[in-house]
């Protein structure tokens, strides 16, 4: 495992802690009657596909330049696609939750994907200086 991928690992690791953290201060306050136990496992699931597709990523920036936003744009595609599974299951599963899982899902997959996007900007901004 590459130094970029172990340091991307713990800063997820830290955004899911504090994620965590400020989500279950929140539910066990002001959004009391809105808590799910998705919450917790919504964000390791979406942690741990970002680290895998992250993982892809930057393995394709030092394949070649060219391609890189072919695939960058076909991993966030398939991505995006496995999303909208995992969300179609759960509303047909559990439509009475739906709109705060709706909710927390946008939250964490935006929080999730600037930080993955920054990231894969910094890593090639590094591997173009080299």
């Amino acid at each position: 495992m590459n130094n970029h991928l172990k340091k991307f690992i713990i800063r997820g690791i830290i955004i899911s802690l504090i994620l965590f953290i400020a989500g279950f201060f929140l539910f066990i306050t002001i959004l009391k009657e809105y808590f799910s136990f998705s919450f917790p496992v919504l964000l390791i699931v979406i942690f741990l596909i970002t680290v895998l597709f992250h993982r892809y990523l930057i393995r394709s920036v030092g394949e070649s330049n060219r391609k890189f936003p072919a695939k960058f744009l076909g991993a966030t595609g398939i991505k995006m696609g496995f999303y909208m599974i995992l969300i179609i299951i759960y509303v047909v599963l559990d439509r009475e939750n739906a709109v705060p899982f709706l909710l927390v899902f946008m939250i964490i997959y935006i929080i999730f994907t600037a930080f993955e996007v920054v990231s894969v900007l910094d890593y090639i901004k590094i591997t173009k200086d080299k």
